[in-house]
């Protein structure tokens, strides 16, 4: 006779949250995902993840506000059932006003050591990451003008507008 022991446990599943960070303005910060495996494993498993520019308007560039990432996490079987693991992104400064800008975090490719690649093992598959603006909006002034106007014709009556801080774009 033959017995089968079948299995009744769900295989884990995997989610990552949202981070933020305040850019800085010379050098890197580490913007840190947290990637969480809920749920046991009988084996080591691995998940890929991979960064991307994000879709809103006000987007993050790769290579110019971070650091593009790719990496492969490892979750062991004696990380028990709930474990987090992070993933980290360097954010690059600068002191240019650019507004708050997003990124995108993408797990994908779980496998298990034992079983091979789990196709449903990914609950959250990506989440957004915010780099926080930390400069300061340009402000605009216009200095007071006069003229002593003349007897015939036209005299320009000129004002001054400055500009202080930097900006993206023309402004």
């Amino acid at each position: 006779a033959t017995g089968t022991i079948l299995n009744d446990d769900g295989s884990p599943l995997y989610a990552i949250g949202a981070a933020s960070v305040s850019e800085g303005n010379t050098g890197s910060v580490n913007l840190v995902f947290n990637v969480t495996r809920t749920g046991n494993a009988q084996a080591n498993e691995t998940i890929v993840v991979t960064t991307s520019d994000g879709s809103a308007a006000n987007h993050a560039s790769a290579g110019s506000d971070y650091s593009a990432t790719n990496t492969t996490l490892t979750f062991t079987s004696a990380d028990g059932a709930s474990s987090t693991k992070s993933f980290t992104v360097p954010v690059l400064g600068d002191t240019i006003y650019e507004g708050d800008e997003t990124l995108v975090a993408t797990l994908s490719n779980v496998v298990d050591a034992v079983v091979g690649t789990l196709t449903s093992a990914i609950a959250t598959a990506s989440a957004i990451g915010t780099i926080v603006e930390n400069d300061a909006a340009p402000s605009f002034s216009i200095a007071a003008a006069s003229v002593t106007e003349g007897n015939t014709g036209s005299v320009n009556l000129v004002f001054n507008v400055t500009r202080t801080g930097n900006a993206q774009a023309n402004e």
